[in-house]
């Protein structure tokens, strides 16, 4: 881990762990000052839509990507909005 940088689980400081995903019993829920994350876990790799199923998408292992490079990385700022706001990101 990075010097200065502080990850906590349940308000204990963490150097190492194992994380558990949103589909087990007492997930974990990491958090460095006011970020707090969770692991995800879903099924498939996709889901076609209905009437959309596509065979080759049982022929796929993994989910083709281009290597990790320092080149990919963008600068960027965040700029909280000043009020909480929310939006439906899926719904079934």
């Amino acid at each position: 881990m990075q010097e200065g940088v502080r990850i906590t689980a349940d308000s204990v400081p963490v150097t190492e762990m194992v994380l558990k995903n949103d589909h087990e019993t007492g997930p974990t829920y990491p958090q460095q000052g006011d970020f707090n994350w969770y692991i995800v876990q879903r099924g498939a790799l996709w889901h076609p839509p209905a009437g959309r199923e596509e065979p080759r998408i049982d022929e796929l292992d993994h989910i083709p990507a281009y290597p990790v490079s320092p080149d990919y990385v963008v600068a960027a700022e965040l700029k909280p909005f000043e009020e909480v706001r929310t939006m439906v990101v899926c719904s079934r």
